[in-house]
C-alpha cells in the first residue's frame, strides 16, 4: 500500500544497496546527512520552503551536498505561511524567488555556503512603500500614514525602497496631503466639502510648493497620466523626476459637496458646469429652466421677423411711390435692420449646452424688443 506520509520523496541506489533519499515534495526540506537520518521534513506554519536543498550546506571546493537537519525558511513580514510551500503576500505585490547564500563555518572548520530559494518582494500596490533588506524575512509593502499618500506602485529600486524601518522614513516617501483635502493613509485622497478632485498628474518638484495646510501644485506646470500607465513622461526625465499628485481645487460657492460630488444639477470640471436643461440661479447652483426665458425669446423673434418684414416692403414696394425721399432716409432705414440683426441675432443660433445660457444672455434678449421699437421710432423721425 502507499504511503502518503512518504509519497514524492525520491531515492536513489548506492553502492552495497543502500537507498539514500535524495529528493523530497514541494513544502519540505531534505534531510539525508546520514544513511540511519534520513527524511523529508515538511515546514510548519510560519516557515515556507520551494525547493528540498534550501540551506544545505556545499564546501567551495566540492560539489557535494550535505542536508543536516535544519529549519526552514522564515517566513516574511509582508507575507502569510501557513506550512509547506504556502505563501500568501498580506497585500497586492510581487514576490519572486532570489538565491540567497549564507556563509557558516563547517564542523570540519571549513567555510561551508548554504543557498537557498527565498521568495523576494519585487513590488507593492499605490499607497504602500517597499521595505527590503539583505535579510528576506523583513521584505514587507508599509503603508502610508495618516495625512500621505501614494497613487503609483513602488519597485524594488524604483525609488521608493527604505532600508530603515522607521515611520520618518516611509513618510518621507509618500506625498504630503494635498491642501483642502483628508488623506487617511496608503492611496486615499478626499476633496474636502467645496473641493473638486481633478485628474492626477505627473508633476516635478518644482510644481509644488508646501503650505501650512498642505501641499499646492501647479497643474500648469504639471504633466498628464499617458494610457493610464504608471511609466513617466519623457519630459520628468528633464526636470529630474517626477511624483504622481492628486490635485485639488475649489470649487464656486455651493457646487460642490465632499469627495467631488456635485450638488443636484451641477456637473463637470469643479462642478461648474450645468447639466442639460438647466441653467445657474444667482447662487451658483444649477436649476431646472423655466418657460420664461423661452417665451421671450419666442415674442423676441416675432417682432424681429416683422420688422425685417417691413424693412424690405419698404424698399422694394414703397420706395418707387415715394421718388423724392432722400436715398439716405432709406439707407437709415436698411441699416437700421442690419444694426438689429447683428444685435439680436443670437436668439436664432441653437446652443449645444443649455448652461451656458446664463442671466447676462437672458438681458440681452429681453432688451432686443426695447431696442426694435426705438430703431423703429428712430427711423420714423428720420423720415418724417
Amino acid at each position: 500500500a502507499l504511503d502518503l506520509r512518504t509519497s514524492g520523496w525520491g531515492y536513489e541506489i548506492m553502492s552495497g544497496g543502500n537507498l539514500k533519499l535524495v529528493s523530497c515534495p514541494m513544502g519540505s526540506i531534505l534531510v539525508n546527512a546520514s544513511t540511519t537520518q534520513q527524511t523529508c521534513f515538511r515546514c510548519d506554519g510560519g516557515t515556507y520552503s520551494i525547493h528540498y536543498e534550501d540551506l544545505c550546506s556545499r564546501t567551495p571546493d566540492s560539489d557535494s551536498v550535505i542536508c543536516r537537519p535544519r529549519s526552514c525558511l522564515r517566513c516574511p513580514i509582508g507575507a502569510v505561511c501557513l506550512g509547506g510551500s504556502h505563501f500568501s503576500p498580506q497585500v497586492e505585490s510581487t514576490w519572486e524567488p532570489e538565491v540567497i547564500n549564507q556563509y557558516v563555518s563547517g564542523a570540519s572548520g571549513l567555510v561551508e555556503v548554504q543557498s537557498a530559494a527565498a521568495l523576494r518582494l519585487q513590488n507593492c500596490s499605490a499607497g504602500h512603500v517597499l521595505f527590503r533588506t539583505l535579510d528576506p524575512s523583513l521584505d514587507s509593502c508599509i503603508p502610508c500614514p495618516a495625512g500621505y499618500y501614494l497613487l503609483e506602485p513602488t519597485l524594488y529600486n524604483g525609488g521608493r525602497t527604505v532600508t530603515n524601518f522607521t515611520l520618518g522614513d516611509v513618510s518621507s516617501l509618500c506625498n504630503p496631503c494635498p491642501k483642502n483635502s483628508f488623506c487617511p493613509g496608503l492611496d486615499k485622497v478626499v476633496a474636502n466639502t467645496g473641493n473638486w478632485r481633478s485628474e492626477n498628474k505627473w508633476c516635478p518638484a518644482s510644481a509644488c510648493r508646501s503650505r501650512q495646510d498642505g501641499v499646492d501644485c501647479s497643474a500648469e506646470k504639471c504633466f498628464p497620466v499617458q494610457d493610464g500607465s504608471y511609466t513617466q513622461p519623457q519630459a520628468c526625465h528633464l526636470e529630474g523626476s517626477c511624483a504622481l499628485r492628486a490635485l485639488v481645487y475649489r470649487c464656486p460657492v455651493g457646487a460642490c459637496l465632499e469627495d467631488g460630488v456635485c450638488v443636484g444639477n451641477n456637473t463637470g470640471p469643479m462642478c461648474a458646469l450645468c447639466d442639460e436643461g438647466t441653467t445657474k440661479d444667482s447662487s451658483g447652483v444649477c436649476q431646472e429652466c423655466t418657460t420664461t426665458a423661452i417665451t421671450n425669446s419666442k415674442i423676441i423673434l416675432s417682432v424681429l421677423a416683422v420688422f425685417i418684414f417691413l424693412c424690405v416692403w419698404y424698399v422694394f414696394s414703397w420706395r418707387p411711390i415715394f421718388t423724392d425721399v432722400d436715398s439716405r432716409h432709406v439707407q437709415n432705414l436698411w441699416d437700421a435692420c442690419v444694426i438689429l440683426v447683428g444685435d439680436c441675432g443670437g436668439i436664432f443660433k441653437k446652443k449645444k449646452d443649455k448652461s451656458q445660457r446664463g442671466q447676462k444672455d437672458e438681458a440681452r434678449d429681453k432688451g432686443c424688443l426695447a431696442q426694435v421699437f426705438q430703431s423703429l421710432k428712430h427711423v420714423w423721425k428720420t423720415e418724417r
